[in-house]
């Protein structure tokens, strides 16, 4: 039972620190530049953006969570993580697609988005 609240605990703070990197808004106003090629900025930004969840994912296993799954949305397109092992005991590899119940957590969850 510690080990899978351990899980949904950090697949929750994963959530919610990923999501919050979505609505960062800027602290002061710029006038921008024309550019050629916006989508450039718009990848680089979705690349730090992936990038920082996979770090938050390898910090919380350094912590000792056994494994973590995290999925971001944004902009129409899906990505999916995994880190760290699901069985313990098998040293099964956590994977990306795997489903998990989570119970009565829903609950904080939908608190937390709405």
């Amino acid at each position: 039972m510690k080990t899978r609240s351990k899980i949904t605990c950090a697949s929750l703070a994963l959530l919610i620190a990923g999501s919050s990197l979505l609505y960062i808004t800027p602290t002061s106003i710029v006038k921008a530049e024309p550019t050629q090629n916006v989508s450039s900025s718009l990848q680089t930004s979705t690349q730090n953006d992936r990038t920082s969840v996979k770090k938050a994912m390898r910090d919380e296993l350094q912590l000792g969570y056994p494994g973590i799954l995290a999925k971001i949305s944004k902009g129409g397109k899906t990505w999916s993580y995994s880190a760290g092992v699901a069985d313990l005991k098998t040293k099964k590899p956590m994977k990306a697609d795997f489903r998990f119940r989570i119970g009565s957590v829903t609950k904080t969850f939908i608190a937390t988005v709405l």
